[in-house]
C-alpha cells in the first residue's frame, strides 16, 4: 500500500490514468466514426465516466502532492468507475433480455442523452448522441463483445481506484537525509 502512495504522489500515474480515459473514447469515437458502430444510450453513459475518469487523472495530475488535490482526484477516480461498473451491468442485461426474447416490447434505449440536463448532447452531439440501440453489444475481440471489454475495464479501474484511496491513508516513513546510519 505504501507504494501506491508513494506512486500517487507523482505525475505519471495520474498522466495515465488521464491517458486511459482519453484513449477508450477515442478508439470509441474511430469505431463510431469509421466503422459505423453508432453509440447506443449506455455506450453514451460509459463514454462520459470515461471523460470523468480523465479528468480525475488531469486533477490528480496538476497537483499530486497536494493531499485535497489528490484526495478528490481518487473519489472522482472511484466515483466514475463504479457508477461505469453499475451501468455497464444494466446495459448487459439489456442485451441478455434482448437475446433472450427478441421480439420484447420496451427493450430499446433511450435517445436523449439525460445526464447534466442534456448539456453534453447539446454541445458535443458527435459524441454523446445515442444513435444506436441497445440490443447489440457491438464487434466481438478474443470472445467478448465491446460491452463486456467496457465492463473488464471499468472493473479493473475499480479495483485501481479503490486501493490507491486506500492506500492514501497510510503514512509513509521521514526521510531523514542519510541512506545509512553511523554507530559509534
Amino acid at each position: 500500500m505504501r507504494f501506491l502512495k508513494r506512486w500517487s504522489l507523482t505525475r505519471f500515474p495520474w498522466f495515465l490514468l488521464f491517458v486511459t480515459g482519453v484513449s477508450a473514447n477515442a478508439y470509441a469515437l474511430v469505431l463510431q466514426n469509421y466503422f459505423n458502430e453508432l453509440p447506443c444510450y449506455h455506450c453514451v453513459i460509459d463514454r462520459y465516466y470515461l471523460y470523468l475518469i480523465a479528468l480525475a487523472g488531469l486533477i490528480g495530475f496538476i497537483m499530486p502532492k497536494f493531499t485535497l488535490t489528490r484526495l478528490v482526484a481518487c473519489l472522482l477516480f472511484l466515483y466514475a468507475s463504479v457508477m461505469g461498473v453499475l451501468n455497464n451491468i444494466t446495459h448487459l442485461d439489456k442485451i441478455a433480455s434482448h437475446q433472450a426474447n427478441p421480439f420484447s416490447i420496451g427493450s430499446s434505449c433511450p435517445l436523449y442523452f439525460d445526464l447534466l440536463g442534456g448539456l453534453p448532447q447539446k454541445y458535443f452531439p458527435g459524441v454523446f448522441a445515442p444513435l444506436g440501440n441497445c440490443e447489440t453489444g457491438g464487434p466481438t475481440v478474443l470472445g467478448l463483445n465491446l460491452v463486456e471489454w467496457t465492463f473488464v475495464l471499468f472493473i479493473a479501474l475499480t479495483v485501481v481506484a479503490a486501493l490507491v484511496l486506500i492506500s492514501q491513508v497510510f503514512r509513509l516513513p521521514k526521510k531523514n537525509g542519510f541512506s545509512f546510519s553511523m554507530k559509534k
